[in-house]
């Protein structure tokens, strides 16, 4: 099968340090068949690759052993004269140094070293490869086909000036007594240093989100929850999550919902994951940060309409936002927060269609007045979150009660 490519839209190559985010590369085959659009990125080049470069081998019979050990042998004397040539590739740059470790030593180099003339180790190369972030335009291309919309779609939530009129209220916490400038320069000194994302969830992010009392995780995958989509998609792992204590929900509703409300397989986890964020460092890419935000909010999204769905006839569909998601790069400063609610599907199908609209962008290390109303709405939208799962938990447990009731 052809795998027909197109070129993405510019945007900052993501070199991002944090080794732990690397995403496996291994994509199923129907994730790229069922795209309706394939974008140049290395993951699709890597998929026309093993399509059509790599055919699989047919394997060796026992009986021919001697055969296999003399594949062995020319594939050795092969790789040691350079591999295949690549001479005939047009606009071929060669192997990027930046990338690439290659410590060579020859055999009257080894002898001339260590002053003895034990056998050569031949030629040591030792290739630093990185991985290729899943989050690239064939996932938000993925994203749309299942009608996950990214910002800019046009659908916003009914409540949206309501949430906007909630974000801009003051925070005592970030008064000009509470919060100098001094501190504000504190804060531009630790982001300046951040230069991994870890750094910047760990010395730069705590002074954004506050001191708020509410149950939160950290860079935890979300493994235990239906897919989102047609299941070739890598698990959710927000840098940051927001949720309820299960116990403030019903058991037999955690046990009925959890594939879509628990997002992990621990007992204190947080339910009901309705506000995120993702972080980058200074070399992250932006556009990778909004379409994890994506993701993320609409795992969040999905979580708040089963629940109020609960013990209804058919879905629930309010048009208004439930969940925020938001994103932060501290190269520039630039806080953003987003919605995402579920609409009814417009066509045939009967999955519901989610939208993402975007609340608001600060540049926090503007000035103090920035920050203080980007960190101010970032709290605030946590507290409104907060309130959202209160809300609806109470409604559902209200509704198992009176089914007890009845019964």
């Amino acid at each position: 099968m052809s795998l027909a490519l197109m070129s993405p839209d510019k945007t900052p190559a993501c070199r991002t340090r944090k080794r732990k985010r690397a995403i496996s590369t291994d994509t199923p085959p129907q994730f790229w068949d069922n795209l309706s659009r394939k974008w140049l990125t290395p993951r699709a080049l890597q998929e026309l690759d093993r399509r059509t470069i790599w055919p699989v081998a047919a394997p060796i019979p026992p009986d021919r052993s001697g055969l296999k050990e003399q594949h062995s042998i020319q594939l050795k004397r092969f790789a040691r004269h350079g591999g295949p040539s690549l001479r005939d590739l047009r606009a071929y740059p060669g192997l990027e140094t930046k990338n690439l470790s290659v410590r060579i030593m020859s055999s009257s180099q080894s002898r001339a070293g260590s002053g003895t003339n034990s056998p050569s180790t031949s030629s040591r190369t030792t290739l630093r490869t990185k991985k290729n972030s899943a989050y690239d335009a064939c996932f938000e291309q993925h994203l749309i086909d299942n009608c996950i919309y990214p910002e800019g779609y046009n659908t916003e939530p009914d409540n949206l000036d309501e949430i906007k009129e909630r974000l801009a209220q003051p925070r005592p916490s970030l008064s000009p007594s509470s919060f100098t400038r001094e501190t504000f320069l504190e804060f531009k000194r630790k982001n300046r240093d951040a230069v991994t994302e870890a750094e910047v969830m760990g010395n730069v992010f705590p002074i954004i989100k506050g001191n708020a009392n509410i149950p939160s995780g950290h860079n935890r995958p979300f493994g235990n929850l239906a897919p989102l989509t047609d299941g070739t998609l890598v698990d959710p792992k927000p840098d940051f999550y927001d949720g309820s204590r299960p116990i403030e929900l019903d058991r037999h509703v955690r046990n009925e919902l959890g594939p879509h409300i628990a997002p992990s397989r621990r007992l204190t986890a947080p339910l009901l994951p309705n506000f995120s964020m993702e972080a980058k460092g200074p070399d992250g890419s932006a556009a990778v940060a909004k379409r994890q935000a994506c993701y993320d909010g609409a795992i969040g999204a999905r979580a708040m309409h089963s629940l109020q769905s609960f013990g209804e006839d058919g879905e629930t569909y309010d048009g208004n936002a439930h969940t925020i998601t938001s994103t932060y790069q501290s190269g520039t400063g630039c806080l953003k927060l987003y919605t995402i609610h579920l609409t009814r599907s417009a066509g045939s199908g009967t999955s519901p269609e989610y939208h993402m609209t975007q609340l608001g962008g600060w540049d926090v290390t503007d000035s103090h007045k920035q920050f203080c109303e980007g960190a101010g709405a970032f709290r605030n939208a946590r507290d409104w979150a907060k309130e959202q799962r209160d809300e609806a938990i109470a409604m559902v447990n209200k509704k198992v009660i009176e089914r007890h009731l009845r019964d």
